[in-house]
């Protein structure tokens, strides 16, 4: 079974849809007690909203794979939010990275380049200011499950400069009920595993943000689209393409168990900091979008779902 939906929608909208749909389609046509869920992407965000708001349905999940997860957002449209973005900061991103990273390395690329110099700074960050803000205003303002991307670090920040009009008063208490889900993740999550359902978690690392956008671009440890401490729900990451260090030893927050190495080769990941450190994969050098395919991954994604001797 596959579940659809509106990506720049309404979180409260979706979670509800999710919900029907589990408990009135997929459970009374397979006849089945329990389901396992598979949230990818977007789907960690809309599955942090259904935990929360139907704790009762925790009854009925056999396991949960996700897969690059945005649990805590993107640090990108946090960054867009506050207004903390890149090109307003680094001539560096302005005239030298931004472009690159739309159009590739290419002749037309650089021509570009070339003819934004010749614009006043000013004049071109006032430009992208415009168009940034109108993208919000048109777009994410209207959208909850857009803001429910947002990472909890810089929500009160964002809430304060764009949802306090009357006029967003609807949107702001969705968000503000989303953000507390957020907040109750960690115990959701463990009442599943109380009533009996299993968890896994599949992230990508160590790969610059599509977009040099975020004012960390430089140094974020992301999936080109995430950064990993989001999917990863709170692993420890060295800065992009540096390690934790010689002698770094895991802080063991979620496992402690001296039988258990969970420091990765490269030294770059201490899973131990992350809710799940036992069951999750992590996978180095994997674009998020091109993550469909990676037939490792998926595969890797199949054999958990519907086999029991992966644990």
């Amino acid at each position: 079974y596959v579940f659809g939906y509106d990506s720049v929608g309404d979180i409260d909208k979706t979670t509800k849809e999710l919900h029907k749909f589990i408990t009135e389609t997929v459970l009374p046509q397979t006849g089945a007690d329990k389901v396992n869920i598979c949230p990818i992407s977007m789907g960690g965000s809309v599955a942090v909203s259904y935990l929360d708001m139907f704790k009762e349905d925790h009854a009925y999940i056999n396991r949960i794979v996700y897969i690059v997860p945005a649990i805590n957002g993107s640090e990108l449209v946090g960054d867009l939010l506050t207004g903390n973005v890149s090109v307003f900061t680094s001539d560096e991103a302005l005239y030298q990275d931004l472009m690159v990273n739309l159009m590739g390395d290419t002749w037309s690329t650089y021509l570009i380049n070339m003819l934004l110099r010749i614009l006043p700074s000013d004049v071109l960050k006032g430009a992208l200011n415009g168009l940034l803000e109108g993208v919000i205003e048109n777009v994410v303002l209207k959208s909850t499950q857009l803001w429910a991307t947002c990472p909890t670090e810089y929500y009160a920040e964002a809430r304060a400069k764009w949802l306090m009009d009357d006029k967003y008063a609807s949107i702001r208490e969705k968000v503000d009920t989303f953000m507390t889900a957020r907040e109750n993740f960690e115990a959701n999550q463990n009442d599943i595993i109380a009533k009996g359902g299993r968890l896994y978690n599949i992230v990508t690392y160590d790969l610059p943000m599509m977009i040099p956008l975020t004012a960390e671009y430089k140094t974020s440890n992301t999936d080109c689209i995430l950064h990993v401490e989001s999917t990863s729900m709170g692993a420890t990451f060295a800065d992009l393409g540096q390690t934790l260090g010689e002698g770094y030893e895991a802080v063991g927050t979620y496992c402690s168990d001296p039988a258990h190495n969970h420091l990765s080769p490269d030294g770059m990941v201490d899973p131990t900091t992350g809710l799940l450190p036992c069951t999750t994969w992590y996978i180095k050098n994997q674009d998020h979008e091109k993550l469909p395919h990676n037939d490792v991954a998926l595969k890797l994604a199949f054999d958990i779902m519907t086999d029991d001797k992966i644990v």
